[in-house]
């Protein structure tokens, strides 16, 4: 390419054309036999040659360029309009007269074709330019292709392929989650680099990489040479876990983030805005109790943690090896709870293969979904008793029943609504939401195959939960926030008249929209809230917060949302007025310290320079001091958001590199991995069974181990059991 060092040129500008057969001749060596002939006058040779030898006359013309910037326009336009590149491999050269060496604008060799020609450095910059901001290739090669519409002349542009975008990302180094073409050795740098650079900010807890021998730790399982084992976890989330970590935990692994079926484990756990924060990662190529207590115990030494660490509620799937792996680490839970969702889903299952008949399958079903959501102890034992003796003395549900029995009956404290009352936890969404947002999201949707790219879109994901929770620290609505406030309008269908006020304004019966039912909302005595009184859980307009009233709905009790009977209590002031909560948080203090978390944040791969860095801390600085101000108008906090968003795009920039200390060939002393495949089965369609309706309910309980149930057939199909 033509690449002048001056910014102005007033001499006469020449260049030859490219031709991929003349350059086989040059290597041929045909020019170098002509006598007194040099090779850095091959364009003027090749001029009077193809005029002598082949009778071919060269057209030649000389132009002059006022600057440099007229001569570009003017090679564009040349280009453009005879499908042809001019290059320039060497330095000008001075001809006979004293001029500088001409253009010779005819084509020789080739027909005059777009397909012998190569993007310019003017289009290959506006694609990398698309390919920076983060838009898919499809999308890129659509506004390509459909600029043509516009154009006066079907260029090479137009003809551009995604093998292009993938090599102008290459040629402008856009990869930012790739240091090596090698991934194992791209990861190696990353974890090794914050290592070498002494930083603050340090994610990686545990790193033990395939075909190397386990290094001897006191408590801990032995892993073999082919294992490979990643614990990630910042700063930040290490202050999330001992914070939080006391009170719920959940535990979860899932596939398809890489090309080698390496598992991606996750800790999370729920703070006080009742979301779901991951606290601590995993890759590991095993799947077994082994794996779960290296992942555990690396956890808890980061962490300085006490020897037995009591967790309040554990929830995972139904999977002994994650609750065994953490007690025997961490120490003993106080609830251990299974996912309703998951047991329900195994039951359907288990009800369809175990039970021929249809309609039995159904009904025990029903029976076991209004056993799972009976909140009274001593109601459910006896219900659980007569529904096991109905399941063993017919023929068609006895198979069932001995699954039942070794599976879920000697343990109901893990699925039973009636031993999770107050937990405020009843599936394991928390983690299913951060698979769903993290793999559609930030993979894409797509399986990747390399393992640095997915540890990158993790720390990124990271990055951002910490962004997130700065800004719902300016009361931006969680989830549960949201359930109360629809809560608050599902209680205006309750009137006065159906509430019936008991024990001097503290216990309220509230009947239910189906009149048939009643709940009993209890008003506590609270003086202090459990979150030293500033409780972000509190309805804005009820001036009450979680934990100042009971209710025996299932909203309340398994949920721990402010029910709609509640609300009416409440709001039509059947109770003396409450507590005006106090919802000053903290904020300048916390809004600090988090910010203080993401300076220290680097997403991997991409380091920030000591200017860059003394930038952030500026745009930080101004960033905090709106959290300082007790009232922020919309206008400030969209400005605060603006920030943020150039602050992000900024580093996401940078075109900076990494230098690798081993310079070896990857192939020397690395084993090159072979590519994995999956050996999960796939699944068959579930059938699903329907639940109970209002009118079964009642008949299902009356005649519980009478085997007089009233069957009702929801199901549109013509299939039915004699």
């Amino acid at each position: 390419m033509l690449t002048p060092g001056t910014a102005a040129c007033t001499q006469e500008q020449s260049v030859r054309p490219h031709s991929n057969t003349w350059s086989r001749t040059l290597r041929s060596g045909v020019l170098v036999s002509e006598p007194g002939i040099n090779m850095r006058d091959s364009a003027v040779f090749l001029a009077c040659h193809m005029e002598e030898k082949h009778g071919m006359p060269m057209e030649k013309e000389e132009l002059a360029f006022a600057c440099m910037e007229d001569f570009k326009a003017w090679k564009k336009k040349e280009e453009n309009e005879n499908q042809s590149l001019y290059v320039k491999h060497t330095g000008s050269k001075l001809l006979a007269n004293g001029k500088k060496e001409n253009a010779v604008p005819r084509h020789v060799g080739h027909s005059m074709s777009l397909g012998h020609r190569t993007l310019s450095r003017d289009d290959r910059t506006e694609i990398a330019g698309l390919l920076e901001s983060g838009r898919p290739l499809s999308t890129i090669l659509d506004l390509v292709r459909d600029s043509c519409l516009n154009s006066e002349h079907f260029q090479r542009i137009h003809l551009q392929t995604k093998m292009d975008m993938r090599n102008i990302t290459t040629e402008f180094n856009l990869k930012k989650d790739r240091l090596h073409q090698n991934d194992a050795i791209s990861l190696e740098i990353w974890v090794n680099s914050f290592l070498e650079d002494n930083m603050d900010y340090h994610p990686v807890v545990f790193y033990k990489r395939q075909e190397e021998s386990d290094k001897t730790v006191v408590g801990s399982p032995h892993l073999n040479d082919e294992d490979f084992l990643l614990v990630i976890m910042t700063p930040y989330q290490k202050k999330m876990f001992l914070e939080f970590g006391r009170d719920i935990i959940c535990v979860d692994g899932t596939h398809g983030t890489n090309g080698y079926d390496f598992q991606l484990l996750t800790i999370l756990t729920v703070d006080e805005y009742a979301s779901g924060y991951p606290i601590a990662f995993c890759f590991t190529n095993r799947k077994d109790t082994i794996a779960y207590k290296r992942f555990f115990l690396a956890v808890k030494m980061a962490n300085s943690m006490p020897v037995n660490y009591i967790c309040n509620i554990f929830m995972s799937d139904d999977e002994p090896a994650f609750l065994n792996a953490w007690e025997e680490v961490m120490g003993p839970v106080k609830h251990r709870l299974l996912c309703s969702w998951h047991v329900d889903r195994n039951w359907q299952s288990n009800v369809h293969s175990k039970i021929k008949c249809h309609r039995k399958g159904v009904m025990a079903y029903k029976v076991l979904h209004l056993l799972q959501k009976e909140c009274n102890e001593t109601s459910f034992l006896q219900k659980l008793q007569l529904f096991l003796q109905e399941l063993g003395e017919d023929e068609d549900t006895q198979e069932f029943a001995r699954y039942f029995r070794a599976v879920y009956a000697k343990r109901p404290e893990t699925w039973a609504y009636c031993y999770r009352k107050g937990l405020r936890i009843n599936t394991n969404m928390y983690l299913e939401s951060f698979h769903r947002v993290f793999k559609h999201m930030y993979l894409e949707g797509k399986k990747i195959k390399r393992l640095d790219k997915c540890v990158s879109a993790l720390m990124k994901f990271t990055r951002n939960k910490m962004f997130e929770r700065l800004i719902r620290k300016k009361k931006t609505p969680s989830h549960r926030l949201t359930q109360m406030q629809n809560s608050h309008i599902e209680s205006l269908a309750i009137s006065n008249s159906m509430i019936v006020v008991h024990s001097k304004n503290a216990v309220f019966e509230v009947q239910a929209s189906d009149l048939k039912h009643s709940y009993v909302v209890t008003k506590e005595e609270v003086t202090e809230c459990s979150l030293k009184n500033v409780c972000p859980l509190t309805c804005s307009l009820c001036q009450i917060c979680v934990h100042m009233y009971t209710c025996s709905c299932l909203d309340h009790l398994i949920k721990g949302n402010i029910c709609k009977h509640i609300h009416a209590v409440v709001r039509l002031g059947l109770t003396e007025d409450p507590k005006t909560l106090t919802s000053t948080h903290a904020e300048t203090t916390e809004a600090d310290e988090l910010m203080a978390d993401i300076l220290k944040f680097n997403v991997p791969l991409d380091y920030c320079t000591s200017s860059q860095r003394q930038s952030l801390i500026s745009s930080s600085e101004v960033l905090a001091s709106c959290f300082r101000v007790n009232e922020i108008s919309a206008d400030t906090i969209k400005a605060a958001q603006k920030d943020i968003g150039n602050l992000l795009s900024k580093y996401s920039n940078d075109d900076l590199t990494v230098r690798m200390k081993n310079r070896e060939p990857p192939n020397k002393k690395i084993q090159k991995q072979t590519r994995l495949f999956s050996t999960k089965k796939r699944k068959e369609n579930l059938k699903t069974c329907p639940k109970p309706s209002a009118n079964e309910k009642d008949n299902l309980w009356v005649n519980l181990g009478k085997g007089e149930a009233e069957y009702i057939h929801t199901e549109f199909d013509h299939t039915y059991c004699k």
